[in-house]
């Protein structure tokens, strides 16, 4: 007597690996662009991460419970951290940009002591502005 089980390999190709292959490779997108166009990096880094893990949870789901961790799990773990790896490089980028810093020297030009102005010397537009709405005094 001979037994033969066989399994249709295309509907995990279809519903698994497709899609996180595709995620990865979406998430690698944002190396591409542009580093001063943070709402569209971090859209798509955060977009990307949140998929992965529906796509996490929805073939936990599909699949029979276990208790020990089947080689889908790993495979789709491994995707996730190249995709969170991606995040985490938005993140690096944008701490170092070079705004960044110029953004945090104004900022402790700002801070320093104020001096007086002299009553007769007239403020110019730039200066109102600052004085009105950026310092307490």
């Amino acid at each position: 007597m001979r037994v033969v089980l066989s399994r249709k390999t295309t509907i995990y190709f279809v519903t698994m690996f497709l899609p996180s292959i595709s995620l990865v490779m979406l998430s690698w997108v944002g190396f591409w662009i542009d580093k001063r166009a943070v709402p569209a990096r971090s859209g798509l880094s955060i977009t990307t991460v949140l998929a992965q893990i529906t796509l996490i949870t929805a073939t936990g789901n599909s699949f029979p419970g276990i208790a020990d961790m089947k080689m889908a799990d790993l495979y789709l773990i491994i995707n996730f951290f190249y995709v969170f790896a991606s995040l985490i490089e938005f993140a690096l980028v944008s701490y170092q940009s070079p705004a960044r810093k110029k953004w945090k020297k104004r900022a402790t030009a700002v801070t320093t002591p104020h001096k007086p102005e002299p009553p007769n010397k007239k403020a110019t537009k730039k200066e109102s502005f600052v004085h009105s709405h950026l310092l307490p005094f």
